[in-house]
C-alpha cells in the first residue's frame, strides 16, 4: 500500500537532511546516514531526476542500492499465492513465479498458499543489496484429496486462522522504526514460591 502520512513525513525530512549535508561538504557517513533513514522509510521510492539534480540523486541511490535487495520467488507448482508480511502488515500480495524488489535489510515471513496444497510459512532475513532466489515445492494436502469437489472445508479456515493469528505473534514487536540499541529489557518471571 501507499505510506502513511508520518511515513512521508519522515522521509521527506530525511532526504532534505541529506540534500542540505551534501550541499554543505558534510562527511560521507552523515549524508550516508540520512539518506539510510529516508531509504528505510519508504524502500519503494524512486526520485524523480527531472526534478533532482543528478549528484544529489546518485548519493540517494547508490545508499539504497546497499541497503535494498530483490528475491526471485517460483513455486512447483507455479501460480501459488505469495504474501511478505513484515510488521503486522503485507509488504507483497502476488502469484507465482516473481520478483520481489525494495526489500530491505530486514525480517520478513513469507506465507505461500494454494488451493489443494499445504500452507508454507516461513521466515525470510534478506541479506543487504543482494538478489536472491527462493524454490518451493508445495506439498499436496492431504485433507484435498478427501473433500468433494466444490466442497470447502471449515477446517481450511480454522487453519488459516491459526497461520495468521501465528504469523501476527511472530511479527509482534515492541520495537518501532528501531534497532537493537531500543530494546528494553522485560523484567523477569517473579521467583516460584517454595514448598
Amino acid at each position: 500500500g501507499f505510506p502513511d502520512a508520518k511515513t512521508e513525513y519522515l522521509f521527506e525530512a530525511y532526504l532534505y537532511m541529506g540534500f542540505v549535508l551534501t550541499r554543505q561538504n558534510a562527511p560521507l557517513y552523515e549524508v550516508n546516514a540520512a539518506f539510510e533513514q529516508a531509504v528505510k522509510m519508504d524502500p519503494k521510492r524512486q526520485l524523480d531526476e527531472l526534478v533532482i539534480p543528478p549528484d544529489l540523486t546518485e548519493k540517494f541511490n547508490a545508499v539504497r542500492d546497499q541497503l535494498v535487495g530483490c528475491l526471485y520467488v517460483t513455486t512447483e507448482p507455479i501460480d501459488a499465492n505469495l504474501m511478505v508480511v513484515q510488521n503486522d502488515s503485507i509488504v507483497f500480495n502476488m502469484a507465482t513465479p516473481t520478483v520481489l524488489c525494495e526489500l530491505v535489510n530486514r525480517n520478513y515471513q513469507l506465507l505461500l498458499t494454494k488451493e489443494d496444497y499445504e500452507e508454507q510459512f516461513m521466515p525470510l532475513n534478506l541479506t543487504a543489496g543482494t538478489t536472491d532466489t527462493l524454490f518451493v515445492t508445495l506439498k499436496p494436502s492431504l485433507s484435498s484429496s478427501k473433500q468433494k469437489k466444490g466442497k470447502k472445508s471449515a477446517w481450511g479456515w480454522v487453519a488459516r486462522g491459526g497461520i495468521v493469528a501465528a504469523a501476527a505473534a511472530v511479527l509482534y514487536k515492541t520495537v518501532v522504526e528501531g534497532g537493537d540499541e531500543n530494546l528494553e529489557e522485560l523484567p523477569a518471571p517473579p521467583d516460584r514460591p517454595s514448598q
